[in-house]
């Protein structure tokens, strides 16, 4: 990600926060945030053509917290840009943003797979 050199994919210092919850919420943290950023992520992409702005606004808002909470840190920068662009009406470059989403979101779920597969 050449927009978002210095953020980490995942941020250590989250990560040991729960890991410090203990292996139960580490392990259900994570999953929830496969799966729901998933979600979140496809329909986000569905929603993009409608140009409501609001509501991708919402969604982006909605993603940028998921992000936030698993310590997704350059997700959550990339989430909280669009977030911005949605409400200031500016659906350029969007396309690309979205795609850098996807991309952090496969190297995030790659980090916290290795992190449950060790746990």
């Amino acid at each position: 990600m050449s927009q978002h050199p210095k953020a980490e994919t995942i941020d250590p210092a989250t990560l040991d926060e729960l890991r410090d919850l203990g292996p139960e919420v580490l392990r259900s943290v994570a999953e929830l945030f496969i799966q729901d950023t998933r979600a979140r992520l496809d329909e986000l992409r569905a929603q993009s053509a409608s140009n409501d702005m609001q509501q991708l606004e919402r969604l982006a808002h909605a993603l940028k917290g998921s992000c936030g909470a698993v310590g997704a840190s350059r997700m959550m920068r990339i989430a909280a840009e669009l977030q911005q662009r949605f409400h200031d009406g500016q659906s350029d470059q969007t396309a690309q943003l979205l795609t850098d989403l996807e991309t952090e979101y496969k190297e995030a779920c790659a980090l916290l797979q290795r992190e449950l597969d060790g746990a």
